[in-house]
This record gives C-alpha cells, structure tokens and sequence, in this order.
C-alpha cells in the first residue's frame, strides 16, 4: 500500500471502504486515529479530560467506515476531513458535558432544596409547619417542592395556604371558587379539600423523617 497521508492512499483506501473491505476499516483506525487525536490535542491545549479526546476522534472515523459515501475526495484531504469532523464531534462532547453538569447541579441543587423542606416538615410537630421560615430560609426551594408535589395548581395552592397556617374559610373557598354556596356547605367542601391536601402532606413528612 502507498504511504499514508496522500492523495493516492487517501483514494485506495477510501474505495475499499465503499466497496465493503472490512480490513479496510482497522488499516484506516491504525494508520490515522493517533495521529488524528494528537493534532487534536494541540487545537485544545486547555482540556485535561483526555478520554473526550479519543472518543470524539473514534467518532469521526467510525461515522466515516460507516458512510463513506460522505467524503469528497476532491475537496480535502482525507485526515483534514476526519479532524474536521473529529474537531466538531468534541465540541459536541464538550456541549453534551456542559449540559449534563448544569442538568446534574439543577437536580442536585432541587434535591437539597426538597429535602431542607422535608426536614422541616419532619420536626414539626402537627401538619403545619412552620413555612414562614421556609420561605425566608430558601423561597426558592419551597416553590419548587410545592411544584414538584402538587402538580394540581388548586392543589398548589391550597398546600401553599395550609403551610402558611391560614385558617379562614374564605381563602381557601376563594381558591375553589365555591364563594357563591351557603357558609356551611363552604366549610364542609374546604375541609374535605384540607384533609386531603394535609393527608399528602403528612405523607411527604414521613418521607422526610425516613431520610434521617
């Protein structure tokens, strides 16, 4: 076979790949995957993660075995065309890893927050918790777990009023929009709304005392 690296070798072994060799494929591997993960190296000085490097090179060429009809031999050479499209399969690397460490701190970030609220509803005493510390504590997480635990907005908003330890019937009516009914039968519809939404939150207070 001629040298690697020039036009009449980058022509041979290309055919063979369209043609089907299977040796083909591991002669290309060796001949240009080391090489092809150095120079990509040198394009990215500041990335330690070397493994990115080798499975974005591994990429590119196996993307090429693959569908070889994909390469233009009369427009560059056949390694400028793997380290180019080697060059773009790690910046996707890197983008899929940046994605997933915000997707992993957003999850970790919400689990803390979760369980700082939990912990909370452990220690209280009765159903009501003390939320008004919650909130000052960390707002954001206690909006989060009403989200992520109510996914009812009425629901929402009725655990948000019972955590506040409202007590009057018209705010939760409000809510349910019974205002119109006679006080009575308000009072017994909020209260069979209470029960419910406290029965959940009694459980999400057990799970919290699981935890520890």
């Amino acid at each position: 076979m001629t040298i690697r690296g020039n036009k009449h070798w980058d022509r041979e072994i290309h055919d063979r790949l369209v043609q089907g060799d299977k040796v083909a494929s591991a002669e290309l591997a060796e001949a240009l995957l080391d090489r092809l993960v150095s120079e990509l190296k040198r394009r990215f000085p500041g990335e330690s993660d070397q493994d990115l490097f080798v499975d974005a090179t591994i990429e590119a060429v196996m993307s090429y075995i693959k569908r070889p009809g994909q390469f233009d031999l009369d427009r560059r050479s056949l390694r400028g065309y793997l380290l180019m499209a080697a060059d773009r399969d790690f910046r996707n690397l890197l983008d899929r890893r940046r994605r997933f460490r915000v997707q992993k701190a957003a999850v970790e970030d919400f689990a803390s927050g979760r369980n700082r609220v939990l912990e909370t509803l452990a220690d209280s005493d009765g159903v009501d918790p003390p939320a008004e510390a919650i909130h000052r504590e960390d707002e954001e997480a206690y909006q989060r777990f009403l989200s992520a635990n109510f996914v009812d907005l009425v629901d929402r908003r009725l655990a948000d009023l019972i955590l506040n330890n409202e007590r009057s019937t018209d705010r939760f009516s409000e809510i349910l929009g019974i205002q119109d009914k006679p006080i009575e039968q308000q009072r017994k519809i909020v209260k069979k709304h209470k029960d419910r939404v406290k029965k959940r939150l009694e459980r999400l207070r057990g799970h919290g005392r699981e935890r520890e």
